[in-house]
Parts: C-alpha cells; sequence; structure tokens
C-alpha cells in the first residue's frame, strides 16, 4: 500500500520526536527497502496505537493521571470521595466535568462516549463524538439593549434612579417593564 505524502511527512515527524538510536535504525530499515510504517513500528519496538479501544484509552488516561501534579491529583481524588463518587479504577477526564461530577470519572471508551452524548460534547482522539449545534435560546430583549433603556429611563427620572440604587426589586421591577414595553411578545419566542 501505497503512502500519500501527508502520511510520510506524519511519519518523518514522529521519527524525529524518538531518541538518536531510534532514528537510526528507522533510516537504516527505510534505506534497505523497508516502508516507513514497518519501520516506524520496528524502529520504536512498540506496534502502532489504536484509536477508540479501551486499552488505548486506560494507557493514555493514567499516563494523564501519573504525570499530573502528585498535589493537584490528591485534590481531585479528594473532592470526588467526599462528593461520594468511587474513583476504583476510573480516570479523571477534565474535558467531561469538574472532578467532583461523577460523570467525569470514566473508565471506558464507551462511558466517555456515553458522556459526549448526554452532554453535547465534541471529542475527536481516543473518544470520537460529534456533538450538535444547539440554537441559541431566544430572548424578549437582549440584556445590553434592556440595560440601555433602564439607564434612560432612570438618567429621565432622578428619585426612580435613587430608589432602584437602594432597593434591588425596584431595579427588577423597571428592568420588567422595559422589557414588557420594548421587548417582543411572549407567544413569538416561546410556544
Amino acid at each position: 500500500m501505497e503512502l500519500t505524502t501527508q502520511e510520510l511527512e506524519r511519519i518523518e515527524r514522529e521519527v524525529l520526536r524518538y531518541p538518536v538510536w531510534v532514528q537510526e535504525h528507522y533510516y537504516t530499515m527505510v534505506a534497505n527497502g523497508q516502508s516507513p510504517r514497518f519501520a516506524l513500528m520496528c524502529a520504536c519496538q512498540q506496534a502502532p496505537g489504536t484509536r477508540y479501544t479501551d486499552r488505548t484509552f486506560n494507557v493514555e488516561r493514567h499516563q494523564v493521571m501519573n504525570e499530573m501534579k502528585p498535589k493537584m491529583r490528591d485534590k481531585y481524588l479528594q473532592q470526588a470521595r467526599k462528593a461520594g463518587i468511587s474513583t476504583q479504577g476510573k480516570y479523571y477526564v477534565g474535558a467531561l466535568g469538574r472532578p467532583t461530577d461523577a460523570r467525569a470519572w470514566v473508565s471506558t471508551v464507551d462511558e466517555a462516549t456515553a458522556v459526549c452524548r448526554a452532554k453535547n460534547l465534541t471529542a475527536d482522539g481516543i473518544v470520537k463524538h460529534n456533538g450538535w449545534e444547539v440554537p441559541p435560546k431566544r430572548k424578549r430583549l437582549a440584556d445590553n439593549l434592556r440595560d440601555a433603556y433602564v439607564r434612560e429611563r432612570l438618567s429621565q427620572d432622578v428619585p426612580l434612579a435613587a430608589k432602584c440604587a437602594s432597593d434591588p426589586r425596584e431595579m427588577r421591577r423597571v428592568q420588567d417593564e422595559v422589557v414588557d414595553r420594548h421587548g417582543s411578545s411572549r407567544s413569538s419566542i416561546d410556544p
């Protein structure tokens, strides 16, 4: 099977990340007629990694947890224990949630994918999932427009401005009046 130029460039870049003895072994094998993929596998003395498997997932997550600063790792584990989460055989994946979120502690690719599906997250790596675009929630009146109308109204009514400054409920009442007057009707926003 013939390699594309991009694949060959990727392999060549990957070879440069290894020690000199691995690079020499690789270049010797390629010079002797071996394919670059096979030469890389032999020079590294490791089969190519596989995506979307629990073994690959666990190896990578184990490495991430071990490379974490001990103080930070201990803090994550402590927070999980406090939240009543069993971390036995599980790894913390920060992209899935906080340490106090049980769904952020996973042990398989399927669990991580299920969390991505439930939280509508997009992941591309050992775990592959495409989230879907959620349309923004419609509001009757954008906050910046509401605030501009409120400022204009308060600048024209100094006693009301003083009352709003001392009473947050009065400010909310004025904001609601502005939304009722300048915002779109509710029936066109929500069914």
